[in-house]
């Protein structure tokens, strides 16, 4: 009898004992984030971020680290942080223009306009110009989507923004030079062209339009063997723009075009403007591809 009473009583202990840690199981499980069921735990992301949440602030207690609530950082970045890089950039900007007035000459602007996010559906469009001669950024504009008729006209109003200030400070452009953009093509040639400004489409853009249509035509059949030229052919459209200074037209084009006879093996041109390519003799070494043959390409 002693025995089995005995024998009740660590059982009764320890059935306790188990309901006491099967509890701080489902405790520890609840803080952790866990949820029983049949047996498993099922993870909640509520009760996780809630957990993690609380750690973070227990740990800063641990540490001694103290940190501002949001509305605190906010507060400072509009007060403090934000007029502060805006002091900074005017002065900056008008040293760039003091130093400007100071060389005299009309501006050599360099212009672009750089999205948010990629394609139509950015919500800011910030418009640099660069000036070449020194190469500096002499004003930046940041124009909202949703103060133009849509995302694509941003890069527009940017330049529109930036010749005002510009002209506020009584200073001429001389030569502008951007993307191909048709807006901002037409804007410049109507108001801008007329007052003497002269308008250039940067050759980067163009290579990168010319190597688009050079891997489409040399797709082709029959055509295989323009893809190995398509280096050369944008080597030569950098040195048309690099080897004339003076923007002439005329010897631009001629220079351009002489690629067709070059790469035929043929380098006595017709135009007075470019009557012959000015490499030396391609021999051995320097002949890295096949001339093409007339009407193969």
């Amino acid at each position: 009898m002693g025995k089995s009473r005995k024998k009740k009583k660590e059982e009764a202990g320890s059935e306790t004992r188990a309901r006491i840690d099967e509890s701080e199981i489902e405790d520890e499980s609840d803080e952790m984030g866990w949820t029983q069921v049949d047996g498993g735990r099922i993870k909640s992301v509520e009760k996780a971020n809630n957990k993690r949440k609380k750690d973070n602030e227990d740990d800063s207690v641990a540490f001694g680290l103290q940190c501002i609530s949001p509305g605190t950082f906010f507060r400072h970045q509009r007060y403090y942080t934000i007029p502060t890089i805006v002091q900074a950039w005017r002065n900056e900007q008008s040293g760039i223009i003091r130093e400007l007035k100071e060389t005299g000459g009309g501006l050599i602007l360099s212009g672009d306009c750089r999205s948010d996010s990629p394609g139509h559906c950015a919500k800011y469009g910030s418009y640099s110009l660069i000036e070449d001669r020194i190469n500096k950024v002499l004003d930046v504009q940041l124009v909202q989507s949703s103060e133009v008729p849509s995302s694509s006209w941003c890069e527009l109003e940017g330049l529109k923004r930036s010749m005002q200030f510009l002209m506020d400070q009584d200073m001429q452009v001389s030569a502008l030079i951007t993307d191909r953009n048709r807006q901002v093509a037409k804007w410049v040639r109507e108001k801008m062209c007329s007052e003497g400004t002269k308008h250039f489409f940067d050759v980067w853009h163009i290579g990168k339009s010319v190597q688009k249509a050079l891997d489409a035509a040399a797709k082709e059949r029959d055509c295989e063997d323009l893809k190995l030229w398509r280096p050369a052919i944008i080597n030569h459209l950098y040195w048309t723009a690099a080897s004339t200074p003076t923007g002439d037209p005329d010897e631009m084009q001629a220079k351009w075009q002489s690629m067709i006879n070059h790469v035929q093996d043929i380098h006595e041109h017709s135009s007075p403007a470019f009557p012959s390519c000015a490499h030396p003799p391609l021999e051995g070494e320097a002949r890295n591809k096949e001339w093409l043959e007339p009407g193969t390409t």
